[in-house]
């Protein structure tokens, strides 16, 4: 069992790890669709670079899931919601890992078969949406659970609801409002972290 004081740590880190992928994405700069993205990789190694601060941000939200889960565990074992948002919180982080290793297979090939690394790149890119869906649902799952079962401030849990559906909505739209959405939500959670390690 975690501590209290231990899940807040944990659900800070994925503040660290948003703000860590969201470095990596200025280090790459701004390619014109996934072609763009291949001729990039294919140009220069800077993307080795990018790959080593992505995957330091893929280890800080492993952290943060694990904390995440916990505590959507500790607002009630028995309820269906909060196991569907844990599952889907699982899946996402399974995702992003398929979307990182497609990505860097694809920037790695991308100087000898420019077939294959659009193919990669365009997995990666359908794994990374999938797995921005399952997480903006979780938050929305599990925030109105918490709400529900009066865990916490229910200011913050619904707030966290609300950033999920944002997030959700806008993965449909476009990445950047996405962003914004996801980014309330790590925000939220960091929050509900400090108040656990404060004790409150």
């Amino acid at each position: 069992m975690i501590s209290s004081k231990a899940m807040g740590c944990m659900l800070i880190m994925g503040l660290v790890g948003f703000a860590v992928m969201f470095l990596s994405f200025l280090m790459q700069g701004n390619q014109e669709g996934t072609t763009g993205v291949v001729a990039w990789a294919a140009e220069s190694k800077d993307w080795e670079n990018v790959g080593m601060v992505r995957m330091l941000a893929l280890f800080s939200n492993l952290i943060f899931m694990t904390g995440f889960i916990s505590w959507a565990r500790s607002i009630n074992k028995s309820s269906s919601a909060i196991a569907i948002g844990s599952t889907f919180a699982l899946l996402s982080i399974f995702l992003l890992w398929v979307s990182f290793i497609s990505h860097v297979a694809g920037y790695e090939t991308a100087s000898d078969n420019k077939t294959a690394a659009l193919g990669l790149v365009e997995l990666g890119n359908m794994a990374g949406w999938f797995s921005g869906l399952l997480i903006t649902l979780s938050f929305v799952l599990i925030g109105l659970s918490a709400y529900r079962q009066k865990v916490g401030m229910p200011a913050l849990n619904v707030l966290l609801a609300i950033a999920g559906l944002a997030g959700a909505v806008a993965n449909f739209v476009w990445w950047v409002f996405f962003m914004g959405g996801f980014g309330l939500g790590m925000l939220i959670l960091a929050i509900i972290g400090i108040k656990k390690i404060k004790g409150d």
